[in-house]
């Protein structure tokens, strides 16, 4: 996606030796690269493999959504959604984003 003239990609990603996904991202200023790693931005604890991100941008706020399987009976194919809300640095850069630390009914 681009936001302020940044092309952004996130991504699940694995660490070397680490059994569940991380979620990354890389910037470019074009949309087919070249892409600059820049970080992650959720880490694998308490993670599922197979996550995948998506962003969006909604009145003013920025979110992170993504899924577990914290929930009772969660699992690889048994997965919950989860949202955080985000902000991006004055730069561009995203800091690591908290997961959710509970479940809300909505």
């Amino acid at each position: 996606y681009k936001r302020n003239g940044i092309y952004y990609m996130v991504y699940a990603a694995f660490a070397e030796g680490q059994g569940n996904e991380h979620l990354a991202y890389s910037i470019s200023d074009s949309p087919t690269g070249p892409w600059v790693y820049r970080g992650v931005i959720m880490t694998e604890e308490g993670g599922t493999f197979t996550n995948h991100p998506g962003i969006a941008d909604f009145k003013g706020h920025s979110y992170l959504f993504y899924h577990t399987g914290e929930l009772p009976g969660g699992s690889l194919f048994h997965r919950s959604v989860c949202v955080a809300e985000f902000n991006y640095n004055e730069d561009g850069s995203i800091d690591t984003i908290a997961k959710c630390d509970g479940v809300y009914a909505v």
